[in-house]
């Protein structure tokens, strides 16, 4: 998804409403690359993502837990965790 994509996005889920969206790219001294994707709308959460596609994702998952993976927990406690 490019900035203007992302941007139209927000400014439809938001109806009008105070926002921002913003996109940070990191290069370190070695050529390795970071991004990050955040979007904020008034009242709400800022969510980040690596990509836009993430960090709407997390929006979503925000706003409706039930939509978030469920995850399994091992059949065993390790001895060192029982009381």
């Amino acid at each position: 998804m490019k900035f203007s994509e992302a941007e139209a996005r927000l400014a439809e889920i938001a109806r009008g409403e105070y926002r921002f969206i913003q996109y940070h790219k990191t290069i370190t001294d070695r050529g390795h690359v970071e991004t990050e994707c955040q979007i904020y709308i008034h009242g709400g959460d800022v969510h980040k993502g690596r990509t836009w596609e993430e960090a709407f994702k997390n929006r979503e998952e925000n706003l409706n837990p039930s939509l978030k993976p469920i995850e399994e927990t091992p059949d065993e406690i390790p001895e060192a965790m029982e009381a």
